[in-house]
């Protein structure tokens, strides 16, 4: 319900969820970095504005580049439906995968996903020759880092033709 100041303007109530979420110190700089580069700041802005006017602005350009698809809004009670519905143990047990997750990427400096343009729905064959391809990869990048002087030229003809297949897909 709309409330008043007092003064004639009237204040609405935004929409979306106000979440408390940590972010890393690079995706906090993005952020800033994003704010600026399309003069979207304003002096005396909060951090959280910056972050979350960063988050507007790089989907927003996901979306206009068709990285990631422009929806009308029907299908949004059933995407967060999983994410809201979910009990206190339930969201314990998520938040603990996802810390142990993070850990293992860390640990072994797994590569950080990549962006894909939405592509059609792929077949189980196509799904598992795509996961051995970007398997090798890295495969081929953790040979590279552990063992660079037995890195071979046919080691980097491959790795070279995985990575042009990879950005096909």
């Amino acid at each position: 319900m709309p409330r008043s100041t007092g003064k004639g303007d009237v204040w609405k109530r935004s929409v979306g969820f106000v979440l408390r979420l940590r972010v890393s110190p690079k995706d906090v700089m993005s952020c800033i970095d994003a704010v600026n580069a399309v003069n979207a700041g304003m002096q005396g802005m909060s951090l959280s504005s910056v972050i979350s006017r960063g988050i507007a602005i790089t989907l927003h350009t996901l979306r206009s580049e068709k990285i990631l698809p422009d929806r009308d809004g029907f299908e949004y009670n059933d995407m967060i439906a999983p994410y809201t519905n979910l009990t206190r143990v339930e969201k314990i047990k998520t938040g603990h995968e996802i810390v142990m997750q993070r850990q293992r990427d860390e640990a072994t400096d797994a590569p950080q996903p990549h962006l894909h343009r939405a592509e059609p729905k792929l077949s189980d064959a196509e799904k598992r020759q795509r996961t051995r391809m970007f398997n090798r990869i890295r495969e081929l990048e953790m040979r590279k880092e552990a063992d660079p002087l037995n890195w071979k030229p046919e080691h980097e003809r491959e790795y070279s033709k995985l990575r042009k297949e990879a950005q096909a897909w």
